[in-house]
């Protein structure tokens, strides 16, 4: 494995974390199974009164989510392949970010399929609860971060401290991942590669049109305060959660 860290963006990128064949079962047993098919989306309505199912239906038939998977206990097979993957690339966080593996928690596992012509413009994963926007520097761009999303970030992505991205294949164009207030530091997926970062709001990240192909990406959000409700990453750190496919 080739380790690289950077400072600006704060990040670090390990290839061949994953071999080739590993993300190959993945993407097949996945799509074998339709399991592109399982959101389970919350239906909802933002404070602000747009209609969260308009803007969710973006994720319809594209993402797998693994804590929904198993609430409904289906597909151990799944997750006694990716659950080593995780346990792996939850090291590497702890490593990175200098935090001990029990002090913090996993938020949300997911697998998701990028195609033409999706694609994400800037945006952040986590805002701190208590981020004050007077406070940012005078020559901050907030375009992508509007006092009328700002709402939005606070209700949804308060706890995903830490990102971690398992990139599967490379036979696709576009999508590479991007910081743009990094100089538009970007990076091309390969097979494999693990890339770990915050997504804080000085560290905002987007992903290039995807212009032909499918992407593959295996996404992990980690929280630094563990909670009992998140039942996956609950059993995950009292370890407990290898008893669903045993």
């Amino acid at each position: 494995m080739k380790v690289t860290t950077y400072d600006s963006p704060h990040l670090r990128i390990i290839e061949d974390f994953v071999p080739k064949e590993e993300c190959d079962w993945f993407i097949d047993y996945v799509t074998e199974k339709n399991l592109w098919a399982f959101n389970n989306a919350k239906r909802e309505a933002f404070p602000d009164g747009r209609d969260y199912e308009l803007v969710s239906k973006q994720w319809d038939n594209r993402k797998v989510e693994f804590n929904s998977l198993y609430n409904t206990r289906s597909h151990p097979e799944l997750f006694k392949r990716a659950y080593p993957i995780m346990k792996s690339a939850k090291e590497q966080v702890a490593d990175f970010f200098n935090v001990t593996q029990d002090s913090f928690q996993l938020e949300s596992w997911e697998a998701v399929r990028w195609y033409p012509p999706f694609h994400q413009g800037p945006h952040i994963d986590y805002i701190d609860p208590d981020f004050d926007r007077s406070k940012l520097p005078a020559d901050f761009d907030s375009s992508f971060f509007t006092a009328d999303e700002e709402a939005l970030y606070r209700r949804h992505c308060t706890t995903k401290n830490y990102t971690g991205m398992i990139y599967m294949n490379d036979d696709f164009e576009g999508g590479e991942l991007y910081f743009p207030y990094h100089n538009n530091f970007e990076i091309k997926p390969k097979p494999g590669m693990l890339v770990m970062f915050s997504g804080h709001i000085m560290n905002p990240h987007g992903i290039r049109p995807i212009t032909s192909g499918t992407r593959y990406v295996h996404t992990t959000f980690w929280c630094k305060r563990p909670q009992p409700g998140w039942e996956v990453g609950y059993l995950d750190n009292s370890g407990k959660l290898d008893k669903f496919w045993e």
